[in-house]
């Protein structure tokens, strides 16, 4: 069986034109998954920012609130030391309340850093 030179022309340039389709659909498909990627990450990062700002705003409330049990028990503390000589007493409990309140904030900024961090780690896959 004779092949002409014709016919492996036509083979040749099949297979040549086969290979170049194959590497367009390659990179065509490395194009398309890069892109879907990043999307994919602009959508991480929006999810992101907004959760960072409810756990901000919750972190605000939480400071706010225990800035006021603190203030209130601080003056129900001076509503009984009220006296003459007292005031030695009433500044070291106003600063024994002052740590605790900063000790009880800093734990929780803590943690809501960690939580921060932990969604910014997201971004990174």
């Amino acid at each position: 069986m004779k092949i002409s030179w014709k016919e492996f022309g036509f083979a040749v340039a099949g297979f040549i034109i086969a290979f170049l389709v194959q590497e367009y659909a390659i990179q065509r498909h490395e194009h398309i998954k890069r892109i879907e990627k990043e999307v994919l990450k602009q959508k991480i990062e929006r999810e992101n920012q907004i959760l960072i700002r409810r756990i901000e705003e919750d972190f605000q409330a939480f400071e706010d609130s225990v800035t006021g049990v603190f203030v209130r028990e601080g003056q129900q503390e001076d509503h009984r030391l009220s006296g003459p000589g007292l005031s030695g007493i009433k500044s070291g409990i106003k600063a024994r309340l002052d740590a605790e309140r900063n000790r009880i904030i800093g734990a929780k900024r803590k943690e809501v850093d960690r939580k921060i961090e932990d969604l910014k780690m997201r971004i990174d896959f």
